[in-house]
């Protein structure tokens, strides 16, 4: 089955005043199968990005993986897996 992955913005580098000012740096992935969950995050600096995979089924987390140079990168890794 097909599922319709789409980033939504849900933390930035910006200040205690106003979070949402600075750079993103995470991402709750939409559009998951029933029950599952996944985050895609910045691991490296706002000048060198490192984003990473987690993923939650059923409310067991499990690890953060991969090493991709955009959150796009990250969310077509995801696609992939339901082609």
């Amino acid at each position: 089955m097909k599922y319709a992955l789409t980033l939504y913005e849900d933390s930035w580098s910006g200040n205690r005043l106003d979070p949402t000012s600075g750079k993103v740096v995470g991402y709750r992935v939409a559009g998951m199968p029933q029950g599952e969950e996944a985050h895609i995050a910045n691991f490296g600096t706002l000048d060198q990005s490192e984003w990473r995979i987690i993923r939650s089924n059923g409310g067991t987390e499990g690890n953060w993986t991969g090493h991709y140079e955009s959150a796009e990168g990250a969310l077509d890794v995801l696609r992939k897996e339901f082609d």
